[in-house]
């Protein structure tokens, strides 16, 4: 579950600046991906309201080592059968969804390991937390 009393993720990122490296964008189609199927984080990725939607494609990994990813772009995870989206964390990390009121679907998707807290965005008693995923104000299908 996510807890806030302030947004205090919002507040510590909008100073920092989307990382567009690890994707590729299609203008066109409104999306944009992962330029790789394999993607170890060792630090905070932020994904601003971009107007897209970010396509998780089947078979990606993705390896949250001690990092988090914030996300306020609808996304689409579909994994097939057999071959899923597997996204986990080493040590610490989680996945927030929140503030876009585009539609995010995500099926045949392993979360595992995931289990973020926020205490660096902590602001005096403000905490907030990342276990499995969290949406907050996001439709999720």
């Amino acid at each position: 579950k996510v807890f806030l009393q302030k947004d205090v993720v919002s507040s510590y990122f909008f100073r920092e600046e989307f990382d567009r490296s690890y994707f590729e964008f299609n203008e066109n189609e409104k999306t944009f991906k992962l330029k790789t199927n394999t993607l170890i984080l060792n630090k905070d990725l932020y994904i601003p309201d971009l107007g897209m939607t970010w396509i998780i494609e089947p078979g990606t990994s993705i390896v949250l080592n001690n990092a988090d990813i914030i996300c306020e772009s609808s996304v689409k995870a579909i994994g097939l059968e057999d071959n899923e989206i597997n996204i986990k964390a080493i040590n610490s990390g989680g996945i927030l969804l929140k503030n876009n009121i585009s539609l995010s679907s995500i099926s045949n998707t392993i979360f595992s390991n995931l289990n973020a807290q926020l205490t660096k965005f902590n602001a005096s008693s403000d905490r907030a937390l990342l276990n499995e995923h969290d949406f907050n104000s996001t439709l999720v299908l």
